[in-house]
């Protein structure tokens, strides 16, 4: 997508960086803005041609669950709200 003014003042760089440091980073993110994905939305694929479905071998097994994994109550609300996102968009 493209890197606009208003990503780019969203975007967490350290406060220590030099000025020359940040020019160096916003040149190698304009040269490469295409790759970025701000939102799930914004995700693609790789053409087949460029790198085939991965296949991955595996035997019979008997399955077997792990607890879920656990995160404060306070971000509940956020983590939902992420993984509507990514089912959205077939993630």
């Amino acid at each position: 997508m493209t890197l606009t003014p208003e990503r780019i003042e969203k975007l967490k760089i350290g406060k220590g960086i030099t000025k020359e440091a940040r020019e160096v980073l916003m040149e190698v993110l304009f040269s490469r803005e295409k790759g970025i994905a701000f939102d799930f939305t914004e995700k693609g694929v790789f053409m087949p041609e460029v790198d085939p479905p991965h296949v991955i071998p595996t035997i019979a097994h008997e399955p077997w669950q792990v607890a879920n994994f656990r995160f404060p109550k306070d971000l509940e609300g956020e983590v939902i709200e992420i993984i509507r996102k990514k089912l959205a968009c077939g993630a």
